[in-house]
């Protein structure tokens, strides 16, 4: 399975949330939830840090997964 994180505009650090990397599997939805935010594909070698599904993130927990765009405006 392919995974997908955030890149840090400034840190040039993967995106994370309490010490677990953000990871999606649609680039895609990765890329139109943050325009702009460079995405990159993960190696599929463990980072030795823990993930976290950008799904489980506190702060889209309302949100519907896959995404269906024409929820938001």
């Amino acid at each position: 399975m392919r995974r997908f994180a955030y890149v840090g505009p400034v840190s040039n650090e993967l995106l994370s949330f309490r010490g677990a990397v953000l990871v999606h599997t649609d680039r895609a939805e990765m890329e139109y939830l943050v325009p702009g935010c460079r995405v990159v594909e993960l190696p599929r070698a463990d980072l030795g840090r823990p993930l976290m599904p950008l799904s489980r993130h506190p702060d889209l927990a309302a949100v519907q997964w896959p995404l269906r765009k024409e929820l938001f405006r």
